[in-house]
């Protein structure tokens, strides 16, 4: 059972997601690519399996497990891509814009200090 839970768990960000956008007419790119439904599987699985392993005390614990697991790993990743691959606007683009904050060690101890 407590896999089960794990795997409603790690299924509620994507169904969250979707609920969210159901009165947009216009049906999201991403529920027409076969990835995303191999990713939501391969997370899915992730956080029943992390239910199941952590050993789950209860069906919220489970549903906790089985959400956030997928979740870290997500991010995880995702900031692995990152270092990788850094975001489109690479460093220069970024100290040259004048909306990002200078980057010297003046400026980031003042706006530490000046909060």
């Amino acid at each position: 059972m407590t896999f089960l839970y794990g795997l409603i768990g790690g299924l509620l960000p994507d169904a969250i997601r979707i609920i969210n956008n159901r009165y947009n007419p216009v049906l999201p790119e991403y529920l027409k690519s076969p990835s995303f439904y191999i990713g939501t599987l391969f997370l899915v699985v992730l956080g029943g399996g992390a239910a199941f392993l952590l050993q789950a005390d209860s069906v919220v614990d489970a549903l906790a497990m089985g959400y956030s697991a997928p979740q870290i790993v997500s991010s995880v990743l995702q900031q692995k891509a990152n270092i990788i691959a850094p975001p489109v606007g690479g460093r220069q683009e970024r100290e040259e814009d004048p909306r990002c904050l200078n980057q010297s060690k003046e400026t980031l101890d003042e706006g530490w200090w000046g909060m």
